[in-house]
């Protein structure tokens, strides 16, 4: 892991470049399980990039799969 401002650049390279981009630790590996408005902001914060092809998360039960559905379709994304 690195700070982001020299991360998403690199990622925003890659995706540039045709290539896949797996957003991961979405929830903070899984510290932010416990706190919604965070989990959400990190959703909206990891689609927003517009460089991420998919989000790889870990889930403990079903509601944690409802829940985090839900995140992802509050976060209004635009496109370039």
């Amino acid at each position: 892991m690195g700070a982001p401002e020299k991360v998403i650049p690199v990622l925003k390279k890659i995706h540039d470049a045709g290539k896949g981009v797996v957003g991961m630790k979405i929830v903070g590996a899984g510290r932010l399980r416990a706190d919604s408005d965070r989990r959400q902001e990190s959703v909206k914060f990891a689609l927003g990039l517009g460089c991420v092809s998919i989000l790889n998360v870990g889930f403990e039960s079903t509601d944690q799969i409802t829940n985090f559905a839900g995140h992802i379709q509050k976060t209004q994304l635009t496109t370039a």
